[in-house]
């Protein structure tokens, strides 16, 4: 029998972004994508720095990396006046 998933089925689903967001999973176009845990010193500790974030697709179990919202460069104060 096969097994389907839904979009509450791992832990990382309360985290999920919503179906309007932007993110969307690269396998399966799912909107139902969470943060992932990072794995080893270059997600930890690289990864941050640059912006990169790990997430994790609920519906496909997909692991991917994307640029981080929070971590959208501030306008300028050159262009802000």
């Amino acid at each position: 029998m096969p097994e389907f998933a839904t979009p509450h089925q791992h832990e990382s689903a309360a985290h999920a972004t919503l179906p309007g967001a932007k993110r969307l999973c690269p396998f399966c176009r799912s909107n139902y994508v969470g943060r992932s845990h990072r794995r080893g010193p270059i997600e930890r500790y690289l990864l941050p720095v640059i912006g990169v974030g790990v997430y994790r697709c609920d519906n496909c179990d997909g692991r991917f990396y994307a640029f981080s919202h929070m971590h959208a460069a501030p306008a300028s104060k050159d262009q802000a006046a």
